[in-house]
């Protein structure tokens, strides 16, 4: 099959294309990323022809392709990948040039797995949103990619894989038990920490109570510091609450460090925080909403409570998106798209939909 063929085959799949220059991996577009929403068409390919002469052809692997791929490039690992993943023998599988390597490829459902380079802890990639890969009838050195099980075969990438890889991220990125200060600890700290504009915000408090181990000590004093300046503290005194904290750990920052934390730029929403600290626990924080029972004034699903029937499924999903997680904040399209999982193109007409029914707190 000519590479016309493969380039027929790979469209009619629904693949997103980029070319390659000729013997290697190197992206002939400097800007490619495009293409992991926006597909190029087969006019597109024709004229990588004409300008790049022949070059190699790559997927774009993730949600635009509904595709994504493992790199498998040391096969001593492939026995304890099967005992994980038996589908991997069944699915579309690629010869490639790098030392006996294989490609195999899955199609998406509904839940988009992130890339990593540490598929089930085993140190394999995962290619999905975000990258691409070398596809037949590609060539490295005069070795060529070629299908060993083609297309036709493609199996669907497995949800319960998908579930294993977060709990396995999960355990490997929890923070080390960190102990509570003991009483004679807190009797050391100021008896009473102020109040965020007239309300108890717990994540102060629970900043300030909690013994923070190396790795983690610079984002929980950054973060404590400047909730003490917007509480309305003067900036002299939260550096000597945050002093005192630092100097009550085992193994406090120093001198310059500290200063650091007090210099950087600041603008941290409450979203944000819980994102890097993520023991907090916002239940019973005045700030936010106590109970259940939202800040009418703000917040946007009471606000336009009586609209909500005439939302569509996009639309009510941003709606609730803003209304809880992001209670209160205006997020950028960037950061919704992250939590709602949405593409960019079903985000933006879920937005637009939202503006023109005269839903407000949207960018």
């Amino acid at each position: 099959m000519n590479q016309t063929n493969y380039i027929q085959e790979y469209l009619k799949q629904g693949f997103s294309l980029i070319p390659i220059k000729a013997n290697t991996k190197e992206p002939l577009l400097f800007k490619w990323k495009p293409h992991q929403t926006t597909r190029a068409t087969f006019e597109d390919v024709l004229e990588w022809h004409t300008n790049y002469g022949s070059p190699n052809i790559a997927i774009v692997t993730g949600e635009i392709s509904n595709l994504v791929v493992i790199d498998l490039d040391d096969p001593s690992k492939l026995e304890k990948l099967k005992s994980i993943l038996p589908e991997i023998d069944k699915t579309t599988r690629v010869y490639t040039p790098n030392r006996g390597a294989h490609h195999y490829y899955f199609l998406l459902d509904t839940v988009i797995p992130k890339s990593t380079n540490n598929l089930f802890n085993l140190g394999i990639e995962l290619r999905a949103n975000g990258r691409y890969v070398l596809a037949p009838p590609s060539q490295i050195n005069g070795n060529e990619y070629i299908f060993q099980v083609p297309l036709t075969q493609i199996k669907p990438y497995p949800l319960q894989a998908i579930e294993l890889q977060k709990q396995l991220e999960l355990e490997q990125n929890k923070p080390p038990e960190q102990e509570q200060l003991t009483r004679d600890d807190i009797i050391k700290l100021p008896a009473k920490l102020p109040r965020y504009r007239g309300k108890n915000v717990s994540c102060i408090s629970q900043i300030y109570q909690r013994k923070l181990q190396v790795g983690v000590r610079d984002t929980n004093l950054f973060i404590l510091y400047n909730l003490l300046v917007q509480n309305g503290n003067k900036k002299e005194y939260a550096r000597q609450l945050v002093v005192k904290k630092n100097n009550s750990l085992k193994e406090p920052l120093t001198d310059r460090e500290l200063k650091k934390i007090f210099r950087r730029e600041y603008s941290y929403t409450c979203s944000k925080i819980r994102q890097e600290l993520t023991y907090l626990n916002c239940s019973n924080c005045e700030h936010k909403f106590k109970g259940g029972k939202f800040n009418k004034m703000r917040n946007i699903l009471i606000k336009n409570i009586n609209k909500l029937p005439e939302l569509t499924n996009a639309e009510a999903k941003i709606a609730l998106i803003l209304g809880t997680y992001f209670d209160g904040e205006t997020p950028s399209n960037y950061e919704l798209a992250k939590v709602s999982g949405m593409d960019k193109r079903t985000l933006n007409k879920a937005i637009e939909g939202l503006k023109k029914k005269g839903i407000k707190n949207i960018k």
